[in-house]
């Protein structure tokens, strides 16, 4: 991969090893595969052939947290960081699967830098803190109005 990312000036990052034959059986000869948690500052250090890596983890939660530490020794090292994500609960072997070398490539070249990524992450937990917010609050103000019509008030709050 080093030859490719060389000359490309950027690498894809991918967590698993089928994830990696995946990509790359499509034609994408600059993806490394990060081997789950076990990423290391070591191979960061490795990855000097470009500063610029995209990181495609899988959306689920375990993937989540494996690039979370993975990203921060790439922020260490001075990378610039692009973060792809792909359809909810769909990990890039599947997606390459059913959608296409070109549906990825595509996706590729929409991947967000990392710091839009943040913002974008930290926005969707306060639209879910927000809405879940918002039906705690519908649900107290249904039970007051269930008060107000049943005798006794049993549900008064």
């Amino acid at each position: 991969a080093k030859g490719a990312i060389a000359k490309l000036d950027y690498s894809i990052l991918v967590k698993g090893q089928i994830d990696c034959i995946s990509v790359y059986a499509s034609g994408f000869r600059n993806v490394i595969a990060s081997s789950g948690t076990a990423f290391t500052e070591l191979q960061a250090k490795l990855l000097r052939f470009s500063k610029n890596i995209v990181v495609n983890f899988d959306p689920d939660t375990a993937g989540a947290r494996a690039m979370e530490a993975t990203i921060g020794l790439l922020v260490e090292e001075g990378f610039n960081i692009r973060v792809l994500t792909l359809e909810p609960e769909v990990d890039t072997d599947f997606f390459i699967l059913r959608r296409g070398k070109d549906a990825y490539a595509e996706a590729l070249k929409h991947a967000q830098s990392y710091s839009n990524y943040l913002i974008n992450s930290v926005i969707r937990k306060t639209q879910s803190a927000s809405a879940e917010r918002a039906l705690i609050l519908g649900l107290r103000r249904i039970r007051q109005e269930v008060a107000l019509l049943l005798p006794g008030n049993p549900f008064a709050a």
